[in-house]
């Protein structure tokens, strides 16, 4: 490198450095920009100039090499111009695009909700329709069955007549005997014509006339018949952003103080502006609120086995495991009953992105003296009806289950040697991975698909993304702090993680 090169390099890195001071003691609105730094295409250069042309602060090299022919000048004859834009634009997001941002959250909020009743009522409407075809094809079916039932029943019948008629012959066959050796004339000749037409008729018989030919010949199943017949469905699709994914940064980690009560916390679930807890066996919940203060403690009459779940419309949803149903808390503080579970109990519940259901269900039955319990996953239509069985054969004991936001299967399945592990599946219910590290006892997702982790009576938290990868492993408390997790949940700005003792920990989150 020549000397005169060395000293303009030089001279642009004082000025470089005054500038940094000065804009730290005279940043617009508090913010104090170092607007040097190193070059990411050459090693241990500064960059100290700045290319109109191209918008962007590049280093001496890259003026050589680059931007030689561009528009560019040093940093310090550019700042003035830069900062007093940074101001403007400053303002006109405090100004408008801000409030422009909050009155379109609004509105979609309301528009969320409509399309929520749409979604519904379009479900609902498709299965009131296959619902309608069944009941028709039940009739078909029916009237078919009776036909035949009919057709073989002549039959049967003849068979039963022909056996008459045997008995009958047999019968006048002895008469006719007597009467030949002891009876009258007239006898003689009555039971002799019954007997020639009995004769007459033997020597017609033909038993391939019994047989009934009747058959039944299959139609041809024809799926764009019947799809006619349910109805044209009108799909528009909103198209979506782009398939980054930015890095989850984990920031402050604070274990809240204890809440009202000291049992272990089984189930959270982030609702809102609140947090809810289900403390081991109790019938009483608790919420806390964004800062992990106690806001209401509300008995649901029931106890929630694993997991409480957040409906498709803001609500929160739980099991009634001995009631067999799923049941539904409203805003307003009401409880509904949303489904049936029928001969099934319920473990957990989850909604799907489509508004069905996601559950893990139980048959218990009783064999002698002894019980088994054997559960399963199910996806169940919005009136309870079982419309996919997810995994069979491939779980232990399925405790837990939701969908991913990418329409990926999450299940935590407890094992025979009481570890656990995580299985993803896709919609469709095939196996993409299985994760065992630590052995996950819960999971949650957040907006980017990934999938975050905590381990019974253990403290980390671990952080896959979607095709089980694991991104970080933290801790949810610091070191000097004793706490064992149970359950997980997550917010936009934070994961929570519930424990032993009533203890909550709070891990605030941001995407990078």
């Amino acid at each position: 490198m020549s000397r005169s090169r060395k000293k303009v390099r030089a001279a642009d890195s004082r000025s470089v450095n005054s500038l940094t001071v000065r804009t730290e003691k005279s940043g617009v609105l508090g913010i104090a920009p170092s607007v040097s730094g190193m070059c990411s295409d050459h090693e241990l250069e500064i960059l100290n100039l700045y290319c109109r042309s191209c918008d962007q602060l590049v280093c001496t090299d890259c003026v050589i090499e680059k931007h030689k022919l561009h528009d560019w000048c040093k940093i310090r004859d550019i700042a003035d111009e830069k900062r007093n834009d940074l101001y403007q634009n400053t303002q006109q997001v405090l100004e408008k695009t801000l409030p422009k941002f909050e009155k379109t959250i609004h509105d979609v909020e309301h528009i969320s909700r409509e399309n929520q009743k749409k979604k519904v009522e379009a479900l609902r409407n498709i299965e009131n329709q296959g619902t309608a075809i069944m009941t028709s094809v039940k009739k078909i079916e029916k009237k078919l069955k009776e036909a035949v039932e009919q057709s073989f029943q002549s039959c049967i019948e003849a068979e039963q007549e022909i056996r008459e008629d045997f008995r009958n012959l047999n019968g006048l066959s002895r008469e006719c005997e007597r009467i030949s050796q002891k009876g009258s004339d007239s006898e003689a000749i009555t039971l002799n014509s019954k007997l020639e037409r009995y004769i007459r008729q033997v020597s017609d018989l033909n038993s391939d006339t019994y047989r009934c030919e009747s058959t039944f010949e299959p139609g041809v199943v024809e799926n764009d018949v019947i799809e006619k017949m349910f109805g044209n469905l009108h799909l528009v699709t909103r198209p979506g952003r782009s398939d980054y994914v930015p890095q989850l940064v984990l920031g402050e980690r604070r274990l809240l103080s204890k809440t009202t009560v000291n049992e272990d916390i089984t189930s959270i679930c982030s609702l809102g502006n609140r947090i809810w807890l289900h403390p081991r066996g109790a019938t009483e919940n608790i919420a806390l609120d964004q800062e992990g203060k106690f806001t209401v403690a509300k008995d649901f009459g029931v106890v929630v086995p694993y997991a409480f779940a957040q409906s498709l419309d803001g609500n929160l949803l739980c099991v009634d495991y001995v009631g067999k149903a799923v049941l539904k808390l409203s805003s307003d503080g009401k409880f509904s009953k949303v489904i049936n579970t029928g001969t099934l109990k319920p473990l957990s519940i989850s909604m799907t992105r489509d508004g069905q259901y996601l559950a893990c269900l139980e048959d218990s039955t009783n064999n002698g003296q002894s019980k088994s319990n054997h559960s399963r996953v199910f996806k169940l239509s919005v009136s309870g009806r079982i419309v996919q069985s997810i995994g069979s054969r491939m779980f232990s004991i399925p405790k837990k289950v939701l969908e991913n936001t990418n329409t990926d299967i999450c299940v935590i399945d407890k094992l025979q040697d009481q570890s656990s592990r995580l299985c993803v599946l896709s919609s469709a219910g095939s196996l993409k991975f299985q994760y065992s590290v630590l052995s996950p006892w819960d999971v949650c997702c957040d907006q980017y698909s990934n999938l975050v982790l905590i381990s019974r009576h253990r403290a980390d938290i671990q952080i896959l993304d979607q095709y089980g990868a694991l991104l970080q492993t933290v801790l949810a408390v610091g070191l000097d702090t004793a706490f064992s997790a149970s359950c997980v949940t997550i917010d936009p700005e934070a994961i929570w993680v519930a424990g032993t003792n009533g203890n909550v920990a709070r891990i605030e989150i941001m995407y990078n």
